[in-house]
C-alpha cells in the first residue's frame, strides 16, 4: 500500500471549467505514475487576487501542517504582475519561503508575456527563480505551451535547462458519459468557444493584428452563416468557459440567421466547480469538431481525440499549437481575411475527420510518455522528502 501524503494544492478551482479539466487530468495521472497516494486540500487561487488571502506567515503556518505544496497548473508565472514581490502572482516573498518548512512542487504553469512585462518584473522573477532553484526544497515545471522558450528568451538557457516541462493536465482529461439535450441527432455537430475577456490584448489593431474586434465577430459570424447553409445537417454549440465568454456568444447569436439560430445553435451550460467539467467536456468529445480562442478548449479537445481549429488571438494558442507541431490547425483570427482561411479548414476537417483523429492519437501517446517520464523525476523529489 503506497503513503499517503497531504497536499496543499494553491490553484484555480472555481470560475474556469477549462482549470477544472485540468486537475481533473493531472490527478488521474498522478494515481497512476506516483509512488505516493495524495491526499489533496484545494485553495483557490483567485482567493488571493480577490486579497482575501494572502502569502503571508498565515499561509506559512497552514502550509507547515501538510506533507508538502502544490501550486499550480495555472497561467501563474505571467510577467506583467507589477505589485508582486516575483513580477508573477505566484506573489510569495523569501521571506515566507523560508517560514515554509513543507517542500514546494510548482506544477505545470504557464510562463506568459501575453499581458507585457518589464525589466523590474524580470529581475524579481530571476530572483526568485534564482532562490528556488538553488535549494532541492523546490521542484519547478512549466505547461507545455512555450513556457520553457519563454523563460529561455527572457533569463537564459541556464534557467531554462533547470526548468521540467510537462505536459497540461487537460490532455488527459477523463469524464463519464452523459445525456446531452444540446446535441441534435444525425448532425455534424461543431462545439465553438470564443473568449469575451482581453479584447483589448486579443485585438490591438498593431503589426500583429489589423482586425478591429467588431470587424472579427462580422466575419466570423458569416464563415458561420455560410457553412450553415452550405451544410444541411450542421449543428453548432457555443460553450462558454467564464462568464465574460457569455457576452461575446450573445454577439454571435444575435448575427446568426434566425432560420438557422431557432433551428440549428444551441448553447451549453455555463458550470464552474470540480466536476462540472466532466459534463462539458464529454460534451465536446461528442462533437465532430472543436474550435476555440481558450487554451483548454484545444487542450482538452486534442486529448480527446476531437478534431480541433485552434483560434488565435492570445500568444498562448500560437505557441501551443507550435509546440505540438500542429501549426495548420491554427489561425489568427486578428488578421483580415481569416474567414476564408476558417471556412477552409472547417470543410476540410469535417472530411478528414478521422485522418486528424489517428493524428491526435498518436499525439496523445506521445504526452503520455512525457508526462511518465517528469512523474519519475516528482517521484525522485518526493523521495528525497519522504
Amino acid at each position: 500500500m503506497n503513503r499517503e501524503l497531504k497536499v496543499l494544492h494553491v490553484a484555480s478551482f472555481d470560475g474556469n471549467i477549462g482549470d477544472n479539466a485540468n486537475h481533473n487530468g493531472s490527478r488521474k495521472q498522478f494515481k497512476q505514475n506516483l509512488s505516493y497516494d495524495l491526499d489533496f486540500t484545494n485553495m483557490e487561487m483567485r482567493e488571493f487576487f480577490w486579497n482575501d488571502r494572502k502569502f503571508d506567515e498565515r499561509f506559512a503556518e497552514l502550509a507547515n501542517q501538510f506533507d508538502f505544496v502544490m501550486i499550480g497548473g495555472g497561467n501563474y508565472f505571467e510577467l506583467w504582475v507589477d505589485k508582486s514581490c516575483t513580477g508573477t502572482s505566484v506573489d510569495i516573498s523569501r521571506d515566507i519561503l523560508k517560514k515554509i518548512k513543507s517542500p514546494i512542487i510548482f506544477y505545470g504553469l504557464g510562463c506568459d508575456p501575453g499581458k507585457g512585462t518589464n525589466q523590474s518584473n524580470i529581475d524579481k522573477f530571476r530572483a526568485f527563480l534564482d532562490y528556488t532553484m538553488a535549494s532541492d526544497k523546490y521542484l519547478i515545471s512549466v505547461r507545455n505551451d512555450g513556457s520553457k522558450e519563454t523563460i529561455d528568451k527572457y533569463f537564459g538557457t541556464p534557467y531554462a535547462d533547470k526548468v521540467y516541462k510537462v505536459p497540461d493536465g487537460g490532455f488527459f482529461v477523463e469524464v463519464k458519459d452523459y445525456f446531452h439535450p444540446e446535441l441534435k441527432k444525425d448532425s455534424q455537430v461543431i462545439g465553438i468557444n470564443l473568449a469575451g475577456d482581453m479584447l483589448d490584448i486579443r485585438f490591438p489593431e498593431n503589426e500583429r493584428s489589423d482586425l478591429a474586434y467588431n470587424d472579427f465577430v462580422e466575419q466570423f459570424c458569416s464563415a458561420l452563416n455560410t457553412e450553415l447553409n452550405r451544410i444541411d445537417n450542421l449543428h453548432l454549440i457555443l460553450f462558454p468557459h467564464i462568464f465574460s465568454d457569455l457576452a461575446i456568444l450573445s454577439e454571435i447569436l444575435g448575427k446568426i440567421e434566425d432560420r438557422h439560430r431557432r433551428r440549428r445553435v444551441t448553447v451549453a451550460p455555463y458550470l464552474h466547480g470540480p466536476g462540472s467539467e466532466e459534463y462539458i467536456f464529454d460534451l465536446y468529445g461528442k462533437c465532430d469538431l472543436a474550435m476555440g480562442m481558450r487554451f483548454h478548449t484545444n487542450v482538452c479537445n486534442i486529448g480527446l481525440n476531437v478534431p480541433t481549429i485552434g483560434l488565435a488571438s492570445y500568444l498562448k494558442i500560437e505557441d501551443l499549437y507550435k509546440e505540438l507541431n500542429l501549426e495548420e490547425r491554427m489561425i489568427r483570427i486578428n488578421q483580415s481575411g481569416f474567414d476564408a482561411r476558417l471556412i477552409s479548414l472547417i470543410e476540410e476537417s469535417l472530411q478528414n475527420k478521422e485522418i486528424i483523429k489517428k493524428q491526435y492519437q498518436d499525439l496523445k501517446n506521445s504526452l503520455l510518455n512525457q508526462i511518465k517520464l517528469f512523474h519519475e523525476i516528482f517521484n525522485k523529489w518526493l523521495q528525497i522528502h519522504f
